[in-house]
């Protein structure tokens, strides 16, 4: 709990364009203004960035497995001194490859960041498979490099459980890295434990 007073207005404008036509690839154009609220010794500053997002999207039939394509291209449009964000002023690519089979999925994905200050790259690949008949687990592993030198890789898994007549158990925990402001990956862990409760 933070004892601040903020109040502000903006009014933001986007424009977003979609293309689609059956067993062609979809596209889309977006360009989003957004703002970030940041606390800084109990003073609560808004900073405004806007960002332009094009992705490529196709479904199609490999073999016995339903496949998916998605690349995507984000550019972020402010400086440092203008924000808190740390993606300023960056270029985001990114390529997913997913296989769906009958009892499990497959996942690759690459994200390449560039920006003034450092380049990082993300490969991340994944499994996921039915256990029992509404029950889940899924594994992977990331591997982040920092401007081509530093390596570190992370862990990730999840899984989803299905209790009969009561819902549904679901738990994530991942291990990665993230950038920092002194040039270097910084350890990041995340868990999450949820519970969804089915009603008739």
């Amino acid at each position: 709990y933070l004892p601040v007073r903020y109040s502000g207005s903006s009014n933001f404008k986007s424009v977003s364009l979609f293309f689609r036509r059956k067993r062609l690839p979809s596209l889309q154009l977006a360009y989003m203004p957004s703002s970030q609220l940041s606390d800084i010794n109990g003073q609560v500053y808004e900073n405004f960035y806007h960002s332009l997002n094009a992705t490529l999207n196709h479904q199609y039939k490999l073999g016995l497995a339903s496949a998916v394509s998605v690349l995507s291209f984000s550019r972020f449009f402010n400086e440092s001194s203008d924000s808190g964000f740390i993606y300023y002023n960056a270029r985001n690519y990114y390529l997913n490859q997913h296989f769906q089979f009958l009892s499990y999925t497959a996942n690759l994905n690459i994200t390449r960041t560039i920006s003034r200050d450092y380049t990082l790259t993300i490969m991340e690949t994944g499994l996921s498979a039915r256990v029992w008949k509404s029950s889940q687990l899924g594994m992977g592993v990331k591997i982040n490099q920092l401007d081509g030198r530093q390596l570190r890789t992370g862990f990730y898994g999840n899984t989803r459980i299905a209790i009969p007549k009561l819902g549904e158990l679901s738990a994530w925990a991942e291990k990665t890295w993230l950038p920092g402001w002194k040039g270097e990956l910084i350890k990041n862990a995340f868990y999450n434990i949820g519970f969804t409760r089915f009603f008739k």
